[in-house]
């Protein structure tokens, strides 16, 4: 899951630099494109990782544990986690705004909210406390993917009460931009890659 994590977080490292680009060019409508184009760039991504994941999971397990038990757990876990896949990469987009615009300051009330929600989340879970069975590894995955759909909701959220989509015309910007899309992955391939082989 981390390796997938990395992906997003090249691509959105990419997009960063773009949209760094266009507020030193004081281009709020091409920061507005970048940022929507982006956000159809994370979700197609995170689609495509959560299908070679579901797909690779139990054949590289099988492969590389030899306790049958162990292979099921960690299957049934990766099964789980991928769903916070989409998640996560929006919420690194929306970070990668945020730091391009000065507004760092945001991204560590979604880090403590997140922390916070998912030690919570892992206690009940995890041991079965506050009403919830014991679900263990299960509910270890279960508790990363809801606190990445919490941190989502916060960070965009923050971006949509503070008039963001007004001020950069996010919502004017229905059609994805093919060759926008080309150069932000001629930005980003490089540090995919990166990320993916330092990581894995």
């Amino acid at each position: 899951y981390l390796l997938m994590a990395m992906v997003g977080y090249g691509l959105c490292s990419g997009l960063q630099v773009l949209m760094a680009r266009r507020v030193g060019e004081s281009n709020r409508k091409g920061l507005g494109k970048t940022l929507a184009n982006g956000t159809v760039l994370c979700l197609l991504f995170s689609v495509a990782l959560m299908v070679i994941s579901l797909w690779a999971a139990p054949i590289i397990f099988s492969l590389s544990l030899h306790n049958e038990k162990h292979v099921l757990l960690s299957v049934d876990f990766i099964f789980v986690r991928v769903w916070g896949l989409p998640f996560l990469m929006l919420t690194q987009l929306v970070n990668a705004f945020f730091i391009a615009t000065s507004r760092s300051k945001f991204i560590i009330w979604g880090s403590i909210v997140a922390t916070v929600v998912n030690v919570v989340l892992d206690y009940c879970f995890i041991f079965g406390h506050g009403g919830f069975s014991a679900m263990g590894l299960h509910g270890a995955a279960l508790a990363s993917v809801y606190s990445e759909i919490v941190a989502a909701v916060l960070m965009w959220g923050i971006f949509y009460a503070k008039n963001m989509h007004r001020k950069y015309e996010v919502r004017n910007i229905i059609q994805f931009d093919y060759r926008l899309a080309g150069d932000t992955l001629a930005v980003s391939t490089p540090l995919i890659l990166q990320y993916f082989f330092s990581i894995g």
